[in-house]
């Protein structure tokens, strides 16, 4: 696993393989999963962690930040249905309730936090 240019933007997100995925995903509550891969070659790799980050500030309390490991991404892009990387998913009592693929601007983030976690646009920025 090679996650270098990755490991201080993500050192406290659980390290999520294949072998760990279904546990990880079964836990109650919301979740998000960063696909990032290589972030060598995809440089916005790093700018979706820190939006993940973000992002997780305006979850639910509880919310656990997870990141797959570089060598199952294939796997879990897969399963997940993933075209492109990076990509976050927003996992909610062990179902997949949203996607976003590629870096997108903040907006996009934005709105879907809102939306899934029940947020006016008032009530974020408050």
């Amino acid at each position: 696993m090679s996650l270098q240019p990755l490991d201080a933007l993500v050192r406290d997100f659980t390290h999520v393989s294949l072998d760990t995925l279904d546990a990880f995903l079964a836990r109650p509550g919301w979740s998000l999963l960063l696909v990032a891969g290589d972030a060598t070659q995809r440089p916005e790799a790093q700018d979706l962690a820190v939006v993940a980050r973000e992002v997780s500030r305006r979850a639910p309390r509880g919310t656990q930040l997870g990141v797959v490991t570089e060598s199952d991404e294939a796997s879990v892009k897969l399963r997940f249905g993933l075209s492109a990387v990076p990509g976050l998913l927003f996992v909610r009592d062990g179902r997949t309730v949203s996607t976003i693929q590629r870096m997108q601007d903040w907006a996009v983030y934005q709105r879907a936090a809102d939306t899934l976690w029940g947020r006016r646009p008032a009530e974020a920025s408050a």
